[in-house]
C-alpha cells in the first residue's frame, strides 16, 4: 500500500494529530482499563488518559490562532492541568518534553521530531521519583531511542512514525517481561498500550488516513492483584489528581 509523503508538520497538522490520537485512544479505553494492575489496580488507565488528552483536544480546538508556538503552548498547559491519574501526569510530560522543543519552530521535520521525543522521554523521567522500567515510560524511552537512529534530515515523516510506531510496539509487548506484577496478571502495560493508541493516531494523520481503523489489541486479559512492595515502586513528584 502507498502512503502519501511528508517532510513537515505544521502546527494544524499538530492539531488533527492530537484529535485522531484521542478518537483512537477512545477506542482503546476500556481494553486499556481492564489491563490496569500497575501501580494500582483500579481499572482507571485508560480513562485518565482519555480525559488528559480530551482536555487537550478541548483547548486547541478553541484556539483562533495556529501558530507553533501557540498551539505547543496550549498542549502543555491542557495537558498539565487536565492530566488524571499516575498516567495522565506521566502523558502530559512527554507533551510537555516535546513542545518545549518545538514552541520556537514554524514547522516540525523528521529531526525536531527525534530532538522533540528525546526532550520527552527526559522530562517524563525526571518527573517520577523512582522511575520503574515496564511502563509507559520504557515505552517513551524506546521510541525516543528509535527516533535517534532513523531521524535526519532526509527521512520522510511518514517513514519515520512507522518506524517509530514499530519500536512502540515492540517495547509495549515487552513491559510484561520487565515488570514481574504484569508477568504474574500475563498481561502488557496499560500504559503503553495507550500511549501506543495515541501514536497510532498521530501516524494516521501524517500518512493522510482519515478513517478511524479498529486494530487488534495488544497482550492478555488476564487479571491479579499486584503486591503492597509492586505499588510502592512509583511514586510521582506531581501530585495524583485522578
Amino acid at each position: 500500500m502507498h502512503f502519501q509523503t511528508k517532510k513537515f508538520l505544521t502546527a494544524e497538522d499538530l492539531v488533527w494529530m492530537f484529535k485522531r490520537g484521542l478518537e483512537n485512544l477512545k477506542e482503546s479505553e476500556e481494553y486499556v482499563n481492564e489491563l490496569n494492575v500497575f501501580p494500582v489496580p483500579d481499572g482507571d488507565t485508560g480513562t485518565n488518559l482519555v480525559l488528559t488528552m480530551q482536555a487537550v483536544v478541548d483547548d486547541i480546538d478553541s484556539l483562533d490562532n495556529l501558530d507553533m508556538r501557540t498551539v505547543a503552548a496550549a498542549i502543555s498547559q491542557a495537558s498539565l492541568m487536565g492530566a488524571r491519574g499516575n498516567s495522565g501526569v506521566i502523558l502530559s510530560q512527554i507533551f510537555r518534553g516535546i513542545c518545549e522543543v518545538i514552541q520556537d519552530k514554524e514547522a516540525i521535520d523528521s529531526q525536531i521530531l527525534g530532538q522533540a521525543l528525546d526532550r520527552a522521554r527526559d522530562i517524563s523521567y525526571k518527573a517520577v521519583m523512582k522511575p520503574v522500567e515496564g511502563t509507559m515510560l520504557t515505552v517513551i524511552k524506546d521510541v525516543a531511542g528509535a527516533a535517534s537512529i532513523y531521524s535526519n534530515d532526509s527521512v520522510d515523516l511518514v517513514e519515520l512514525l512507522v518506524q517509530l510506531v514499530d519500536e512502540a510496539e515492540r517495547s509495549v509487548q515487552e513491559t510484561i517481561n520487565l515488570l514481574p506484577v504484569l508477568k504474574e496478571a500475563g498481561v502488557v502495560d496499560a500504559g503503553g498500550v495507550g500511549l501506543l493508541a495515541i501514536l497510532r493516531g498521530f501516524l494516521d494523520v501524517v500518512r493522510g488516513e482519515k478513517e478511524l481503523v479498529r486494530r487488534e489489541k495488544v497482550g492478555v486479559l488476564s487479571r491479579v492483584s499486584p503486591t503492597a512492595e509492586d505499588v510502592e515502586e512509583l511514586y510521582l513528584l506531581l501530585p495524583d489528581v485522578s
